[in-house]
């Protein structure tokens, strides 16, 4: 009995069950494994203490998965057979198998853990160019060696987290058609790894994933939906990059560090673009962002030192703080938009977020905007939304608008007029402070709310238009309109000085001037001496203006009435409509009311930084007539109403009477 179980042993060293295995090592280093799965070891595994006896592995069909450090430091391993049934191989199980040579078969494999071949002589013999075949989900920490070249198997569906990461060696990866997924970090710190070509059939890209790889062009194809966060971040030798039309958002600082990134093109299904995306990226020199991007988060383009044009799509309603910022120096030097409407709507959450702060040139439709026309529709104009735009010459604002956002012009230095209408209940702080107005209109006759809005050149220089019999409720205000000096009543409302082709004609009657809109055919002011006239057969020019007065025409002869139904009684004008020409071709119209008359540089055109005042009188001083129950009214000598307490010093009319201050 005892000679049959030493012949036994001597056939077989160990025959142990352990798990779901068996295994069996033999006098000559064979250590047999059968069953079906293998556990997952914790460096310990039950032959450990028998590792340098190990000479080969044969695996048995049926064993599905090799565990973890499943034959790690077995020195004297020289060969494996693994069976095709064996689809997962575990982390580090062949570590420092120095001399395994051979690895039989390896087909079947989809999985295949980090550090599994590390420091082995199959892995540090291995010829350049080396096609893995069945390495699916290969993860490999260390140094892979030069020119390495890997294919992965058709049928694989995910690349995962990590699987190539740190692989400086490989320079080629090819990615067949069943792959659906590349995993975080999978191929970052492969500076080796020049292109890579990724299939249709990718929908996801996770964060990392090419991080600090070599690659010079990307191609995102139309499969994608999402691309991670900083999943191309400091690929530094990257040039170009092609976003495609399924992608919807790019991840923060998706290729933030791309230095010599000077091509983007972004698909027109991105509704986001991430925080600090295309930071650093200082070699990237336009940008059109496509009308499916809703929001643009801070840091997008930060620090991108040579960009120099940016295109702004209809759809973008949010920009984060220092979006288009640059650290040391000036960049952009043009914003190109299609829609003022949809820019207007634009959130900026800083100054700075407006690439404006850096252009100073809006361009719409290709052509450079001087005198902007907000659109009916805008309901208000928000804070930055011009943030020194110095193209800007003159603002028109529509009806609709109801607010007008803090810094909305700041710093708008070429700005000289601006028409506010009756709308608006509220301009916000340092709203046009820096702008050089010369002539703001304002149509309510309660004065919007506001703080600090204007700068002191507006208050001291502008002339401040305001509605008639408002000039108490302006010049009395608590609010910031106390502080303009020049403060004038408007004759009437229908002044539209922005579009239209201004007049001045003048009647038979010497000295009687009105302000005639030839666009929209109306009379602005005029005066109150009427003229006989019998003759018949009468053209009416326009419908009623302001309730009052109609004009229509007899002949070559102009009328202005008060009662179309009595049309041969009214103030006749001059035949021949004449605009004033008062230096280097600048046109100018007059309008006033009674004897008071005052003359608006055409705020199409720039205005002299010399003249000193855009206002004047036919006559002076007609009359004065002061109510007891009225405050102190203040004129200066030219017949100009102003407020006493801005007034510099001077010799003023006070009450009716002459007085220095």
């Amino acid at each position: 009995m005892k000679k049959i179980l030493l012949i036994l042993l001597s056939v077989f060293s160990f025959a142990i069950i352990h798990a779901e295995i068996t295994w069996t090592l033999s006098d000559d280093g064979t250590l047999t494994i059968s069953g079906t799965d293998m556990p997952n070891y914790n460096s310990i595994t039950p032959w450990y203490s028998q590792r340098e006896s190990i000479k080969k592995v044969i695996i048995e069909n049926g064993v599905t998965n090799i565990g973890d450090y499943a034959f790690m430091n077995c020195f004297a391993l020289t060969s494996i057979t693994i069976p095709n049934s064996v689809t997962t191989i575990g982390h580090c199980v062949f570590l420092n198998c120095s001399s395994l040579a051979s690895i039989i078969s390896l087909n079947s494999v989809t999985n295949i853990g980090y550090r599994t071949f590390e420091g082995t002589k199959w892995y540090e013999d291995q010829p350049d160019g080396l096609v893995y075949a069945g390495l699916l989900l290969y993860k490999y920490k260390g140094t892979m060696p030069v020119n390495t070249k890997i294919v992965v198997k058709e049928g694989t569906k995910k690349i995962l987290d990590s699987a190539f990461s740190g692989c400086s060696g490989l320079t080629s990866i090819t990615i067949p058609s069943s792959v659906t997924s590349i995993g975080g970090a999978a191929f970052s710190d492969c500076s080796g790894l020049k292109s890579v070509e990724i299939p249709e059939s990718v929908t996801s890209i996770g964060e990392n994933a090419f991080f600090n790889s070599g690659l010079t062009s990307v191609t995102i194809p139309n499969s994608m939906t999402s691309i991670g966060n900083r999943t191309f971040e400091r690929c530094d030798h990257l040039t170009s990059v092609i976003i495609g039309n399924s992608v919807t958002s790019i991840g923060d600082a998706a290729f933030m560090g791309c230095s010599n990134l000077i091509s983007v093109t972004i698909g027109n299904s991105v509704t986001s673009i991430g925080e600090g995306t295309f930071s650093c990226c200082s070699s990237l020199t336009s940008i059109t962002i496509p009308n499916s991007v809703t929001d643009i988060r801070s840091c997008a383009f930060y620090d991108c030192s040579a960009l120099t044009s940016v295109t702004m799509g209809n759809s973008v309603n949010h920009i984060g703080r220092i979006a288009f910022s640059v650290s040391l120096h000036k960049n952009i030097t043009t914003v190109s938009i299609s829609d003022v409407v949809s820019w207007c709507k634009i959130k900026f959450d800083s100054y700075d977020a407006n690439p404006l702060y850096r252009a100073e040139h809006l361009y719409l439709n290709g052509n450079e905007v001087n005198n902007l026309v907000v659109p009916d529709g805008v309901t208000g104009i928000g804070a930055y939304s011009f943030y020194n735009c110095k193209s800007i010459t003159s603002v028109e604002i529509p009806n609709t608008v109801t607010s007008i956002g803090n810094q909305a012009f700041y710093n708008c230095s070429g700005l000289t007029s601006l028409t506010i209408p009756e709308s608006v209940t509220s301009v916000g702080g340092a709203a046009l402070e820096g702008a050089k107005l010369r002539n703001i209109v304002i149509k309510a006759k309660t004065p919007p709310s506001g703080e600090s809005a204007f700068s002191d050149q507006s208050y001291n220089h502008a002339t401040l238009m305001v509605p008639e019999g408002s000039w108490d409720a302006y010049a009395y205000s608590d609010d910031i309109w106390y502080k303009f000096i020049n403060i004038r009543e408007m004759a009437y409302n229908a002044v539209n000085l922005t579009n239209s082709k201004a007049y001045t004609m003048k009647s038979a009657t010497e000295g009687a001037y009105l302000f005639y809109d030839s666009v929209n055919d109306c009379v602005a002011a005029l005066n109150e001496t009427a003229l006989d006239d019998t003759e018949e057969n009468v053209t009416w020019m326009t419908t009623e203006v302001d309730g009052k007065h109609y004009v229509y025409n007899l002949g070559a002869k102009k009328f202005l009435v008060a009662d179309k139904t009595n049309a041969k009684t009214g103030y006749r004008l001059s035949d021949v409509p004449a605009s004033i020409d008062i230096e280097d071709g600048k046109d100018a119209i007059v309008f006033g009311k009674g004897k008071e008359f005052y003359m608006v540089i055409n705020e199409k055109l720039n205005v002299d930084e010399g003249l000193e005042s855009q206002i004047m009188t036919s006559t002076g001083i007609n009359e004065i007539d002061v109510k007891s129950n009225q405050p102190t009214i203040t004129y200066n000598l030219n017949g100009q109403r102003i407020n006493h307490s801005n007034a510099q010093k001077g010799v003023y009319i006070k009450n009716g009477k002459k007085y220095a201050k």
